[in-house]
């Protein structure tokens, strides 16, 4: 779940965690503070609801406005040749599915780089 972000000198913090809520009730009889014994739920001082998320920023391409950026992340130690197979694969399969108009445009692929530099 998100939590927003925490500036602190020219770094960005970003929050994170996980909990057991599965809806705005369980968010609503979170108890935040005991008063004299008695709990202080979410409800007694905030409204619940749902919002979105805060946006931290955008990505344009081509002079033709916003787009959408997807990014790969390997993990360690993994083959890179297999990788990006699958993720070629991947992209294959979804791209099927898509509604007309609308594709998936690779702009960094490392595949000759990772064939010239790999023995």
């Amino acid at each position: 779940a998100g939590g927003g972000y925490i500036e602190k000198e020219n770094q960005a913090y970003f929050i994170r965690g996980e909990g057991l809520v599965s809806s705005l009730e369980d968010i609503r009889n979170i108890v935040v503070k005991n008063r004299n014994g008695m709990p202080v739920y979410i409800r007694d001082i905030a409204e619940v609801g749902f919002g979105r998320a805060t946006r931290y920023g955008a990505i344009t391409g081509n002079a033709e406005g916003e787009k959408v950026l997807g990014q790969v992340m390997m993990l360690k130690d993994a083959n890179s040749n297999k990788v990006i197979e699958a993720v070629q694969e991947r992209i294959a399969s979804i791209s099927e599915t898509l509604p007309e108009g609308i594709y998936i445009n690779g702009f960094l692929d490392r595949s000759l780089l990772i064939d010239k530099t790999t023995f």
